[in-house]
Parts: structure tokens; C-alpha cells; sequence
């Protein structure tokens, strides 16, 4: 997952609503089941409220609970895409508060009580909704708002509250939402900061490319892909020429732009699907997978006139320009080893350097 921003907020990718879903499902799908019996037990208090009306709507507050504990058994149901499970819930909190209302009317003196209850809903949105967008969420309070002032204008018996739900309910709402909004600035911080721990413990800190450790893991999976497909994959092992004199003549400063520009080069020659890393000092890495002999060929040739063109700066601004040795390697995906296929780009390395540098050597 990339980096969360703050548009993710009214505008996440399909990625971050997916991965926000999947880490507070456990959450909210525990809180939609305690829930359910929740709302069938409070006929006890429209018991005492109006025992006569009460047992009209038991039928109601039952079908009640089974929609909230079908929306809690549902919202985990792997079967059915998370987008789809998240529109359920939407639609299934909507009518709850419906039937709620329906509740409400039927009951002498309902609303009076139901003003709190109203109160209670805006306020459960932190046990139901954490795993949303904060864009469906901000719907959802602003839906479950309105809901029971339009239902109370058209629903036959006592007349709507609203001076008093205005009161109440409209400034829960507010509340609700900023603290909403808050939790979820905080969780785009946690995202922000776990990407960052994953970028330092998957990158070069100097170069910007895979670490060592990542490209093995990344290159092992990218290598079973493409073997599933049938597909051939080519190494490149690239090593900076006289990288030791450009430390020695002009200071390890101007080598670390060395090592960065080399880097950047050998990233811009590539596809995205294909991975480079520093493989360690001056040395880089990297696979090309889905390619012939010609095309990892024509990758390395283009590679090494890239490198040859580029330039730093030295301490007194003077450009420097720099060289590389690559070796190459290729092999079916289904029958290569990724280390020994390295190993094998890296003994053309060699074959490279002896030959004089600048220059690549097939294995």
C-alpha cells in the first residue's frame, strides 16, 4: 500500500478503503452482534413505558435485532467484495434506525424517550462505523440525523419532537462528527508512520532503491510469478568502475552522489514490474522479468550508455562523470534459482571488468 494522505479522507483509493475494512473488522463485527440483543432487550423499558403498546412493536424491535446480528454476521462474509459488505451495513444501519423510529410512534410517549435514544445512535457510530471512510461516515451521522424528523413528519401517531430533537440530537451530530474526524486524522498518522517504517526497513537509506533482504523476498515471489506464465527472466549486476578512486581523489561525499545517481539511472531504464536493489557498496541489482535474451540485452546496452551520460558535481561544482561493468544473466522462471542466477550475473561481472570496463558481459 502506498502512502495515505490527507485526501484519503473524502477521496480514498480502493486499496486504503479495503485495508481500513479488513483492520477494524474484527472490531465492528463483534460490536454489530452485542448489539443485537442489545436493542431486542430495551422492549423491557417499552415495557414499562406503555405496556400496552409494547406488545405491538415486539415483532418490530425483534426483526430489529435480527437485521443488526445479520449485518454482523454478513460484514464479515468473505465471499462477497468488501465494497459490496460495506454498502449492506450502510443500507442495513438506515433501516434499523427506521424501524427505530416506527418504534417510537407506536409508543405513548416514544419520541420522549426515543429523543435519547436518537442521542445514543449518533453516538454509537464510534462501535459501528470505525472501519468506513470518513465520507460514508460523515453521510451516515448526517442520514441518521435526518432520518427520524422526516419519518416523524409522515408516520401517523404522536406528533414529532423536533424543538427538542433539534436540540439535542443536532449538536450530538456536530460533536460526533469532529471527534470522528479526529480519529480518523489519527489513523491516517498511524498509516502514514507505518509506511515509513516499512520504507526504512525495506529501502537503501542512501540510494532509494530495495535493500538486499527485499529485492531476495520480492524477487523470489516476482520469480514464481512468472514462472507460473511461463515467462524467462534476465539479471543485470551491475558495479560502479574505480569506485574506490572516486572516494580516494575526490572524498566519500562525492562517491554517495555517485552511488545516488547511479541509483536513479538505473531506475529510469526500467519497467515497473522490474526490480533493482543495492546489493551492496557500489554494487546494484536487478531483475527483468517476462524477457528474452534481446530484451534483457537491450535493457543492459541502454543501462550502460544511461550510466555513461550521467553526471554529479564534485565539491568544486565540476561535473564527474562516472562508468559501470554490468553482467547479465537469463534462465526460464520455471528452472532458475534467483541466487544462482545472480551468482551467474555476477561472474559476468567480473568477465566485464577484465575485458576493461565500461561495458557487458553475457553469461
Amino acid at each position: 500500500m502506498g502512502i495515505a494522505t490527507y485526501s484519503d479522507l473524502f477521496q480514498p483509493s480502493t486499496e486504503f478503503t479495503e485495508r481500513k475494512f479488513a483492520e477494524h473488522l474484527p472490531y465492528n463485527r463483534v460490536m454489530f452482534l452485542v448489539m443485537a440483543p442489545y436493542l431486542v432487550c430495551m422492549w423491557g423499558w417499552d415495557l414499562t413505558l406503555d405496556p400496552v403498546g409494547a406488545h405491538e412493536v415486539l415483532w418490530l424491535r425483534l426483526t430489529l435485532g435480527a437485521l443488526i446480528a445479520a449485518t454482523g454476521w454478513l460484514i464479515g462474509w468473505r465471499r462477497v467484495p468488501i465494497l459490496r459488505r460495506m454498502w449492506f451495513v450502510a443500507l442495513a444501519v438506515t433501516v434499523s434506525l427506521a424501524l427505530y423510529t416506527l418504534i417510537c410512534s407506536r409508543l405513548a410517549q416514544g419520541y420522549t424517550y426515543g429523543v435519547g435514544a436518537f442521542v445514543f445512535v449518533q453516538m454509537s457510530g464510534f462501535l459501528l462505523w470505525t472501519g468506513f471512510p470518513f465520507a460514508a461516515i460523515v453521510w451516515l451521522h448526517l442520514v441518521g440525523a435526518a432520518l427520524p424528523q422526516v419519518l416523524g413528519m409522515v408516520l401517523p401517531g404522536p406528533p414529532f419532537p423536533h424543538l427538542q430533537y433539534g436540540v439535542l440530537v443536532w449538536p450530538t451530530t456536530s460533536l460526533a462528527l469532529a471527534a470522528q474526524y479526529m480519529i480518523h486524522m489519527d489513523y491516517l498518522s498511524k498509516v502514514a508512520l507505518r509506511h515509513r517504517l516499512v520504507e526504512m526497513a525495506s529501502l537503501d537509506s542512501l540510494t532509494g532503491v530495495m535493500n538486499r533482504r527485499t529485492f531476495m523476498a520480492e524477487g523470489a515471489e516476482r520469480l514464481a510469478r512468472c514462472a507460473a506464465q511461463g515467462l524467462s527472466v534476465s539479471v543485470l549486476f551491475i558495479d560502479a568502475d574505480h569506485f574506490k578512486d572516486i572516494n580516494d581523489k575526490h572524498g566519500h561525499a562525492v562517491g554517495d552522489r555517485v552511488l545516488m545517481r547511479l541509483g536513479e539511472v538505473v531506475r529510469a531504464q526500467l519497467r515497473r514490474d522490474d526490480l533493482c536493489c543495492r546489493w551492496g557498496g557500489e554494487e546494484f541489482v536487478v531483475l527483468i522479468c517476462g524477457s528474452d535474451e534481446p530484451d534483457g540485452a537491450r535493457v543492459a546496452q541502454r543501462t550502460l550508455q544511461a550510466i555513461r551520460e550521467a553526471r554529479v558535481s564534485d565539491d568544486g561544482g565540476a561535473p564527474l562523470h562516472f562508468t559501470a561493468s554490468i553482467g547479465m544473466a537469463r534462465g526460464p522462471a520455471s528452472a532458475v534459482r534467483l541466487d544462482a542466477l545472480i551468482d551467474r550475473a555476477d561472474a559476468a561481472m567480473y568477465a566485464a571488468k577484465t575485458q576493461g570496463r565500461d561495458r557487458v558481459a553475457v553469461a
